[in-house]
C-alpha cells in the first residue's frame, strides 16, 4: 500500500463496511471477496481541472481510478449524483459560475453580468448550488481582483484564476488560491493560444518570468498544450476518439484551420519551454495541483489525468511526489472514507505511469473493475462490485 511514509510492501487487508468506511491491516483474517496479487492500494487519483460536458460521460474519469474531480466551471446545473453501486460517479467538487469580462459572455460556460454589483448575488447562487469553487477568467477586470476574492472567501468560497498575459501576479496580490495554466504566466502582451505559444517558444533561459511564485498553488495543464500541437501536427483527425465529441473539437476557434508551420514549430518549441520550466518552478517552491482540463481537444476522461502526471514527471518531478499531488490523499492511512484505487505494483515503482485502467477503484463502499470478458454469473442486485 501506497502510505503517508512511502510504499509499504507486505500482505494487506482491506475490510469496507455498507457505510463507506474501509480500515487496512496486515493481520486481519480474510475470507475476500476480491484477492489482487502483486498490486498496491493507493489513495485515488483527484483531477482537480474539468469541466462538465454533456458528451463526457463522469464513469470514464472511474474508470481510470479517478475518484474525485473539481469542475471549473460548466453548464450542467443538474451533474449525475451517485446513488448507489449502479452508478459509477466520481465525487464531484463544484465550482462555477465562471466569472470572465461584463457583458454578453464569450464562453457559454461563463456568467451574465454588467455591473460590479451583481457579482455578490452570482456567489451566492454558486454556494446555494453547493460550489466550494468559482473561477476568474482572462476578461475579468484586474480592478474587480481584490473585492471578488473578498466576497468569496466570505461565502466559504474558494478563487481559481486563468489570468490574461501579465495578470497573475495581481491575482496573487489580491489573495487569488490558485493559478489555472502554466502557459497562461507570460508577461503582458496579446492573448490567445498562438499568442501564449509564441511566447514561450521565445522564453530564454535567462527570462525571469513567471517569476514569485515560491509556495503558491499552479495546476500546469500541461498536456492542453501537449495534445493540441500533437493534435494540429495529425491535421486534427482526433483518431480513436468519440466521432461527437470529434466535431466538437474541430468547431472550436483553435481547431478550425490548419496550422502554418511556423506555428507548428514554435507550438513544439513552447511544450519544450513548458516542460523546462516546471522544473524551475519547482525549485523556487511552487505548491503543485494535477488537473487535465477535460474536454480541450485531444484530451480523454481518466486516461489524460495519467498522461499529465507523466508529463510532469518527464519535467523532472518526483514520481511519488506527483501521483500524491494528483491524488486525493497523501497516502493511506489505517482507516477512512475517501476512494482507493488499487495498481500495479510496478505502477509506482519505475518507468511512466501507465495510462490503463486500474485493477479495482473503491469508491463510497462500492468496489468498480474493468469490465471482464466473462461476465460474472451473480445476480447483479447483489453485487457491491461492479464492472466498468
Amino acid at each position: 500500500m501506497l502510505g503517508v511514509d512511502g510504499v509499504r510492501a507486505g500482505r494487506h487487508v482491506l475490510t469496507v463496511h455498507p457505510d463507506g468506511h474501509w480500515r487496512l491491516d496486515t493481520t486481519a483474517a480474510s475470507s475476500a471477496d476480491v484477492r489482487l496479487v502483486d498490486h498496491v492500494a493507493a489513495p485515488a487519483l483527484y483531477d482537480a481541472h474539468i469541466h462538465l460536458h454533456p458528451d463526457v460521460a463522469l464513469s470514464e474519469y472511474l474508470a481510470y481510478g479517478v475518484g474525485r474531480v473539481r469542475d471549473l466551471g460548466s453548464r450542467i446545473e443538474d451533474a449525475p449524483v451517485r446513488r448507489d453501486c449502479a452508478d459509477p460517479v466520481p465525487e464531484l467538487v463544484r465550482g462555477g459560475p465562471m466569472l470572465d469580462r461584463p457583458g454578453p459572455p464569450r464562453l457559454l460556460i461563463a456568467a451574465t453580468w454588467d455591473d460590479p454589483s451583481q457579482l455578490p448575488a452570482l456567489l451566492d447562487g454558486s454556494v446555494e448550488r453547493g460550489a466550494s469553487w468559482v473561477k476568474l477568467y482572462e476578461g475579468f477586470p484586474v480592478e474587480l481582483f481584490a473585492t471578488t476574492v473578498q466576497q468569496a472567501h466570505a461565502r466559504g468560497l474558494r478563487v481559481a484564476i486563468h489570468p490574461a498575459p501579465g495578470d497573475y501576479r495581481a491575482a496573487l496580490d489580491a489573495g487569488v488560491d490558485e493559478l489555472e495554466h502554466l502557459a497562461c504566466l507570460v508577461p503582458p502582451g496579446p492573448r490567445g493560444s498562438h499568442a501564449l505559444l509564441a511566447r514561450w517558444a521565445e522564453r530564454r533561459a535567462r527570462d525571469d518570468w513567471p517569476a514569485g511564485l515560491g509556495g503558491d498553488a499552479v495546476c500546469p495543464t500541461l498536456l492542453v498544450q501537449h495534445s493540441l500541437v500533437t493534435e494540429a501536427r495529425r491535421g486534427w483527425t482526433f483518431e480513436g476518439h468519440d466521432p461527437r465529441v470529434a466535431d466538437f473539437w474541430r468547431a472550436s476557434a483553435i481547431a478550425r484551420r490548419p496550422w502554418t508551420e511556423g506555428e507548428l514549430t514554435a507550438g513544439e518549441r513552447a511544450v519544450d519551454a513548458l516542460r523546462k520550466a516546471v522544473g524551475e518552478l519547482d525549485a523556487a517552491g511552487v505548491r503543485w495541483v494535477v488537473g487535465s482540463d477535460t474536454p480541450n481537444p485531444g484530451l480523454r476522461p481518466g486516461a489524460s489525468m495519467w498522461q499529465e502526471m507523466n508529463l510532469l514527471v518527464d519535467a523532472g518531478l518526483d514520481r511519488l511526489r506527483v501521483y500524491r499531488a494528483g491524488s486525493v490523499a497523501a497516502g493511506l492511512t489505517a482507516a477512512g472514507t475517501h476512494p482507493i484505487v488499487v495498481l500495479p505494483r510496478a505502477a509506482l515503482e519505475a518507468g511512466p505511469f501507465p495510462v490503463a485502467p486500474p485493477a479495482a477503484t473503491l469508491l463510497a463502499g462500492c468496489l468498480f473493475r474493468p469490465r471482464p470478458e466473462t461476465p460474472s454469473e451473480e445476480p447483479e442486485e447483489s453485487r457491491r462490485v461492479r464492472d466498468l
